[in-house]
C-alpha cells in the first residue's frame, strides 16, 4: 500500500505517465518474481504451502517412527523364540558330545587316567569290586557313604596289618592300589626306596618325565613306604617333595593330600632331612 501511495504520488507529481503503473506493479510483486514484497493474497498461499509442508514433513517422520518400533519388535520376538529353542539344541549337542566321548578312548590330562573300554575292564578285574564290574546305572546306585566306609575300613587295615619287609630291587614301579595284602616280592626296601625318589627328582628336574609319569613314581615309593610303617625323615622329605611337585604342576587334590600327611608327620615329630 505504501508503493501504490508512493506510485500515486509519483504520479500526481510527474503528470501521469505510463512508467509509474509498471513501477508500482514491480514494487508489489504482481511481475515479475523478484519483488520486494508479496500482496496479501499471496502472503497467505504462501504461509498455507508452509504449513502444509510441515505437516507433511510430520507425518512422514512419524511413519518412520512407528517403521521402526515395529522392526524392533519384530527382532525382540525372534529373539524370544531363539532363547526358548535354544536350551533344546544344547541339550542335543551335549548328548552328542558325551556319545562321541563315550565311544573314543580318552585319556585325561589332568589325572592320566585312560578311560578305553580295554582300560576300564583291566582296572575292574584288579580291583575285584562288584559295584564296578556292573553297569553305570547300578555303579551310580552305590552310595556315597559306603563307598567312604569301604575306604576307611581299608585305610584301619593297613595301619594294623604286620608291616611288610620289601625285597624288590626295581627302580621304577607301576603304581596300583593295593586290594589285597601287598606281597613282599613287589615292594622295595627303604634303601631302594631312596635311590628310586633320587631318580626321580632327577628326571623331574631336568625335564626328562612329565608330571603324570613323576606323580606315578612318588606315589608307588608312598605306597612302598605305607605298607612297610616307615614314617621317618625321609618319608617326611618324599611327602613334602610331592607337594612341592604338584604345587608346580597345579594339581591341588594330590597338593593338599600330601601336605597334610606332611603336617601329620611334622605333628608326630618327624622332620625333613636337612630342615
Amino acid at each position: 500500500r505504501r508503493a501504490e501511495r508512493r506510485a500515486g504520488r509519483r504520479r500526481e507529481r510527474d503528470g501521469g505517465g505510463a512508467e509509474a503503473p509498471r513501477k508500482a506493479k514491480r514494487l508489489r510483486g504482481e511481475g515479475r518474481g523478484d519483488g520486494v514484497r508479496l500482496s496479501g493474497d499471496g502472503a497467505d498461499a504462501l504461509r498455507k504451502a508452509v504449513r502444509a509442508a510441515e505437516r507433511r514433513r510430520k507425518a512422514e517422520r512419524e511413519a518412520a517412527e512407528a517403521a521402526a518400533a515395529a522392526a524392533k519388535e519384530r527382532q525382540r520376538r525372534q529373539q524370544e523364540q531363539q532363547t526358548r529353542a535354544e536350551p533344546s539344541l544344547l541339550t542335543f549337542a551335549n548328548s552328542a558330545r558325551l556319545a562321541s566321548a563315550a565311544a573314543s578312548p580318552v585319556r585325561s590330562p589332568a589325572c592320566g587316567l585312560d578311560r578305553s573300554p580295554a582300560a576300564l575292564a583291566d582296572r575292574r578285574s584288579r580291583f575285584g569290586d562288584a559295584a564296578l564290574s556292573a553297569s553305570p546305572a547300578a555303579a551310580g546306585s552305590v552310595s556315597l557313604a559306603a563307598m567312604l566306609r569301604a575306604g576307611e575300613q581299608r585305610k584301619a587295615d593297613a595301619s594294623t596289618a604286620s608291616p611288610v619287609v620289601g625285597t624288590s630291587n626295581s627302580l621304577d614301579k607301576r603304581y596300583l592300589r593295593l586290594t589285597a595284602a601287598p606281597d613282599a616280592a613287589a615292594v622295595r626296601p627303604p634303601a631302594v626306596l631312596r635311590e628310586a625318589f633320587a631318580l626321580a627328582k632327577r628326571r623331574w628336574q631336568d625335564g626328562e618325565a612329565d608330571y603324570l609319569a613323576t606323580c606315578e613314581a612318588l606315589k608307588s615309593i608312598r605306597q612302598d613306604l605305607t605298607v612297610q610303617h616307615v614314617r621317618d625323615e625321609f618319608t617326611a622329605d618324599v611327602y613334602e617333595t610331592h607337594a612341592r611337585v604338584a604345587l608346580e604342576a597345579r594339581d591341588p587334590a594330590e597338593y593338599h593330600q600330601c601336605a597334610s600327611l606332611a603336617k601329620a608327620l611334622h605333628a608326630e615329630g618327624v622332620q625333613c632331612l636337612g630342615q
